[in-house]
């Protein structure tokens, strides 16, 4: 287990690059970029399901195809034990499945052109529903 307080981006990329798991129980996370570097690198991100970090990181439980992680709800010690114990069964005895979710979350796309494609589609819908009083 590693933990480090400060920011270093080098030191950063290198505990993600060689992490097996990414530990992030944020209560509150709007985006949450960590997650998304920890994918890149095939480093399983555990997250507390909120915000940024639920758009981005998919529960092995319920979305086993596209699962690229495990959520952590709700946020308490109970939980967050129970789904340390059932990521670290996973990464011993069901390594088919370990392999997979790094897989799923190396193959993510966080870039700016699919972002804006999604937005557009959000965009266009709005501005043809119609309103609901004339």
């Amino acid at each position: 287990m590693c933990g480090y307080v400060g920011f270093k981006p080098d030191l950063e990329r290198l505990l993600m690059a060689g992490g097996d798991f990414l530990l992030m129980p944020s209560r509150y996370e709007p985006c949450g970029i960590p997650q998304m570097i920890a994918l890149t690198y095939g480093t399983v991100p555990i997250v507390h399901a909120t915000g940024g970090l639920k758009d981005s990181v998919a529960d092995v439980a319920a979305t086993s195809d596209k699962a690229n992680g495990y959520w952590v709800y709700p946020l308490n010690e109970a939980k967050m034990k129970e789904v340390l114990y059932a990521a670290l069964d996973t990464y011993h005895n069901r390594k088919e499945l370990h392999a997979m979710l790094q897989r799923n979350g190396m193959g993510c796309d966080f870039t700016w052109p699919r972002a804006v494609d999604a937005y557009e589609r959000y965009f266009d819908y709005t501005l043809n529903d119609p309103p609901l009083y004339s």
